[in-house]
């Protein structure tokens, strides 16, 4: 009997076809997820799942994985392929709700059912206090906080943003370094440089209660939002999955998602 396990990333896609034609004429990458199989090889050649398991960032209404296997001989080496189909109604896209991931930043914890983030050591370690939501942001999909908490030892301000980076690649250690956008003050980061200055208010200003939000646009297009005031367009070309980031740096040390 063979045993195997296998770890394999699906990207899923929404096609959007030509109803006439039949073309595709949109392709959008919902998520990438993880899948988990443990399988053994019976005597009489015939593949046994033991464990199918999906990292659940979405979950399509009445969605099963299909799992094919061929075990094939070339070359005097024996191969394994494998197949995956993911089925269901994709006419909608039931997604879990947008939540801080457990997991952040070594100076951040998460409380309330993944709603509120706080800076453990207030006045210390404060580059330390990052966290990323639980799923990636969906097109139109506002990821907003309200500020709770604020001290007074920084000359600098609270940071929001996206990153491409998902819970398996991020690297809290030297974070800003590639794949994230922020805007801290009034300027806006794209890995770690500033791009654009005088972009709204200065974030500093803000006070407890104060919304801060960002958002991608369908058309790829990056907004943020200061109390439901869009500030306009700060980055465009993001037609990839990506999720929201919260860096709880300067004076502010609490925020709670506001949905």
């Amino acid at each position: 009997m063979c045993a195997a396990k296998y770890v394999l990333v699906l990207c899923a896609f929404l096609c959007l076809r030509d109803s006439v034609h039949g073309d595709i004429s949109q392709l959008n990458v919902l998520e990438e997820n993880v899948i988990t199989i443990d399988s053994v090889l019976d005597e009489s050649g015939e593949w046994e799942n033991i464990r199918i398991e999906m990292d659940p960032s979405f979950s399509p209404n009445d969605t099963s994985i299909e799992v094919k296997r061929r075990l094939t001989e070339s070359d005097g080496k024996k191969k394994v392929v494998i197949t995956l189909a993911l089925k269901g109604s994709f006419n909608g896209f039931s997604k879990i709700p947008l939540r801080f991931h457990e997991k952040g930043g070594r100076n951040v914890v998460v409380t309330d059912g993944g709603m509120t983030a706080k800076r453990i050591r207030e006045f210390d370690d404060e580059q330390n206090g990052g966290v990323l939501t639980n799923r990636a942001l969906g097109s139109d999909e506002m990821f907003q906080v309200r500020i709770d908490r604020l001290i007074e030892a920084y000359s600098t301000s609270i940071g929001i943003g996206v990153t491409h980076h998902n819970l398996r690649t991020i690297d809290y250690i030297g974070w800003m370094q590639c794949g994230v956008k922020m805007l801290y003050n009034n300027q806006f980061y794209e890995n770690d440089l500033a791009t654009k200055v005088d972009y709204g208010p200065n974030l500093k200003t803000l006070k407890v209660g104060d919304l801060l939000g960002v958002m991608k646009k369908g058309n790829g297009d990056l907004h943020f939002f200061v109390n439901g005031k869009d500030l306009g367009v700060a980055a465009s070309g993001i037609n990839y999955p990506v999720h929201g980031v919260l860096d709880l740096y300067g004076n502010t040390v609490k925020a709670t998602l506001v949905p």
